[in-house]
């Protein structure tokens, strides 16, 4: 898609920028320049209505014009741009409300440096001869979490453009300011009834201004299908709502249940159905390639690889579940509104070597879907961003904004997730939920955060108890989950050879004797997704040359 590229001079306001645009949406994405206002836009904007980019460009002037700097808070959908306004003098530099739509950006003493892609910002600040380094912090960040807590890069000093922020340039002076901000204050009053209402109204608006954007480029209908809930109701709804010509697509191991059920409702939907088999995990051999186009980051992996076989020239935007859970549901059910305590990260083994300021938010839950949502959920929106954009109506802002007054005791565990299916939608719980092996209506029990259906209960109670004893009967089975990465790395020799000839060649890279230190004892003791991460890391060290 199209790649953004600014450079200012702080002192002149004197400017080289560009958009190499090459989108599917090309009254999306645009730059214009006349006496008053040089704009770029990038992404995808639902809030266009026009596949005509003069319309699109007035419908920004009129926008700024009408309600200032923060015009953009009104758009929706994956954008970000640039807006200069010569008679004031003044850059305007933000992204959406979620921050999928990257920006990276630096300031000098002299210029300001913003890039849609971080390679190529690195590559301009090695024609400047202005130096950069590894950032140390963010590379613990990606060995733990894998992805960045805050708006730092692998690169020393370069910073991302976090969800619902925009920069202002203006007399030498650069601010960074949040025109997007959650919060969660429970409305007690809202009854059960009401929440489903409102819930079902905002997320067929949003799934509205999804499809609409499709059918305004002629584009077929393409989205994400899995065995969990929130692929499944963008589909039913959407498919209830008369958009019809839908092809689905589904990656995982062959067999798996997320196969299976995503294959049956995708049939029972009429939709056509691409499955992508993940095999033994060769893909992960092209680390260079997957670190490149996520912009070094762990998270983006797997979905990398559907991009190699799908061809996305027929199709609109990649319609998706993304924050379904993490919004409408809840990733800290039982632990109220207090102040935020802990994000889950990827890998535990150096976590203790991460020091996060938890008094930055409100409460545990706003904590985590501002870091583990926007930061690194949708960070797997990058992969697919070279060949279209994403969209997900959990994702939309007004839904989020609503949704979160919803307490706790009625979103947790999925409660009123499950139900709006059955009242709304029942034929969608006709089918299997992946993540209990069982259908939402069936009874169920909470354990330590972990829903399980009863029928269920005697094998839990048994695999736990070998837990216990140090016994995981999970170890080594290939359909336990949908990326089985320490499977592959056992019964797959090539791939184990090639990553392990990977570390080994790679990890003198990293000349900081600690980082080295961890790194190497990550990659030899560390499960699967340990080793990907260090990877990740060794990859991105090489790629940006630090």
């Amino acid at each position: 898609m199209a790649q953004l590229e600014l450079v200012v001079n702080k002192q002149t306001n004197e400017f080289r920028a560009d958009l190499l645009n090459n989108s599917k949406f090309s009254a999306d994405a645009f730059n214009y320049e006349d006496a008053s206002f040089f704009i770029i836009m990038n992404g995808v904007n639902l809030s266009f209505k026009s596949a005509n980019k003069n319309n699109n460009i007035k419908f920004v002037i009129n926008s700024y014009q009408k309600h200032g700097d923060k015009f953009f808070s009104e758009f929706r959908g994956s954008f970000s741009g640039i807006l200069y306004d010569k008679k004031e003098k003044k850059w305007i530099i933000f992204t959406n409300h979620t921050g999928d739509q990257k920006l990276f950006y630096i300031e000098t003493e002299n210029s300001l440096f913003v890039y849609s892609d971080l390679y190529k910002l690195k590559d301009q600040l090695k024609d400047n001869n202005i130096s950069y380094s590894l950032n140390v912090t963010a590379a613990y960040y990606l060995i733990t979490y894998g992805y960045m807590t805050d708006d730092s890069t692998i690169i020393k000093g370069v910073k991302r453009l976090t969800a619902g922020r925009y920069l202002i340039l203006k007399e030498n002076t650069l601010e960074n300011n949040r025109y997007f901000t959650l919060h969660n204050t429970p409305n007690h009053k809202l009854t059960t009834n009401e929440a489903i209402e409102q819930i079902d109204e905002l997320f067929h608006k949003a799934i509205q201004l999804e499809y609409d954007k499709d059918i305004q480029y002629n584009y077929k209908h393409i989205a994400a299908m899995s065995g969990g809930l929130d692929c499944r109701m963008t589909n039913w709804v959407a498919n209830k709502s008369g958009y019809r010509d839908c092809t689905n697509y589904t990656y995982s191991q062959a067999g798996y249940l997320d196969m299976i059920i995503a294959k049956q409702m995708s049939t029972y939907l009429g939709n056509e159905w691409i499955f992508r088999d993940l095999g033994k995990g060769d893909f992960l051999e092209d680390i260079d390639e997957l670190t490149r186009i996520s912009n070094a980051c762990f998270r983006s992996t797997v979905r990398t690889s559907i991009t190699k076989t799908l061809d996305f020239s027929q199709y609109g935007l990649i319609h998706s579940g993304q924050l379904g859970d993490a919004i409408l549901s809840t990733h800290c059910p039982e632990t109220g509104y207090n102040p935020a305590s802990k994000i889950k990260a990827t890998s535990h083994t150096l976590l203790k070597k991460v020091k996060l300021d938890y008094t930055q938010w409100e409460n545990e839950e706003i904590a985590n879907i501002e870091v583990r949502g926007f930061n690194g959920m949708l960070s797997g929106n990058f992969t697919y961003q070279p060949f279209t954009e994403v969209s997900s109506p959990f994702a939309d802002p007004d839904f989020i904004n609503f949704v979160l007054t919803i307490p706790l005791s009625m979103r947790g565990y999925h409660s009123i997730y499950k139900k709006w299916i059955l009242m709304k939608y029942p034929d969608a719980a006709k089918f299997k939920w992946e993540n209990i092996n069982a259908k939402i209506n069936e009874k169920t029990i909470n354990i330590r955060n972990k829903i399980i259906p009863l029928k269920q209960l005697p094998k839990f109670i048994f695999s736990a108890c070998l837990y216990n004893f140090g016994i995981d009967i999970s170890q080594g089975k290939k359909l336990q989950n949908t990326n089985p990465f320490d499977y592959w790395y056992k019964t797959n020799p090539g791939l184990k050879n090639y990553l392990d000839t990977y570390f080994d060649k790679n990890i003198i890279l990293i000349t900081e004797p600690e980082l080295k230190s961890d790194v190497s004892m990550l990659y030899a003791k560390g499960a699967m997704t340990d080793k990907l991460q260090a990877l990740t890391l060794l990859a991105a060290i090489k790629g940006l040359e630090l």
